[in-house]
């Protein structure tokens, strides 16, 4: 199996709360929702933020396995792994970027400005993501960032699909593809690795985005959306 056992539960109570959560969009905020999810002409979206989310943890790998922080010590068939990986993660992904990004940002942008919007939801995001966290605050503050982050890209794109599609491929390559860990769900991965360096760097049982590398990276990366967003708001 491609996941546990267990995790079939999992994907079944991603799927109500999908359909839970479209309900609600649809009902709160009808335009938004249709701007959100409208597929036409989104393919560079889906496509540039799978791209980039993929991009920030093969790089963070290859850092950890050239310095010898993890070591690869297993490849394995990744048919049924690939298939059960991308449905779980896909649901999942759009289950929050629907609630913490359209539904959450829509409704503080009503009543705040663009930026204390991007930090509630944020913030939102990371109480949502600490059980996986227990007392990581390095954790704490990526996934804060990448909060901010998905924030940035569903503002700057003005829909769910290059936050999805970052979301998506941040998760499955992680988790999926190479095995560094995902908020501790069990996951079978197509590499199997051996943790060799400490937590801080390696992320631990918290995952890659528990590490500094992941730190550097996806802080880097938020930085340049933000400066982005600043400088689609003033043109």
């Amino acid at each position: 199996m491609g996941i546990t056992d267990p995790l079939y539960l999992v994907l079944v109570n991603h799927f109500i709360g999908l359909i839970f959560i479209l309900l609600i969009v649809y009902f709160y905020n009808k335009t938004a929702f249709k701007i959100a999810v409208n597929l036409k002409a989104r393919f560079l979206n889906v496509f540039y933020g799978f791209l980039l989310g993929t991009f920030l943890v093969v790089i963070g790998f290859s850092i950890l396995v050239l310095s010898d922080q993890i070591k690869i010590v297993q490849i394995l068939q990744p048919e049924s792994i690939i298939i059960f990986g991308l449905l779980f993660l896909s649901l999942a992904a759009f289950d929050e970027e629907l609630f913490f990004r359209v539904l959450l940002i829509n409704h503080l942008r009503q009543r705040f400005n663009v930026w204390f919007s991007i930090l509630i939801s944020a913030s939102v995001f990371l109480l949502f993501h600490l059980s996986g966290l227990t007392n990581n605050y390095l954790g704490m503050f990526n996934v804060f960032c990448g909060g901010v982050l998905l924030g940035c890209c569903y503002l700057l794109s003005k829909n769910i699909w290059l936050p999805w599609a970052f979301h998506l491929a941040w998760n499955f390559s992680q988790g999926i593809i190479f095995g560094i860990g995902l908020d501790g769900i069990p996951f079978q991965s197509i590499i199997k690795i051996q943790l060799n360096g400490p937590p801080f760097l390696t992320g631990g049982k918290s995952g890659y985005e528990a590490s500094l590398v992941g730190c550097l990276l996806i802080a880097t990366t938020a930085v340049v959306f933000i400066y982005r967003l600043t400088k689609s708001a003033t043109t």
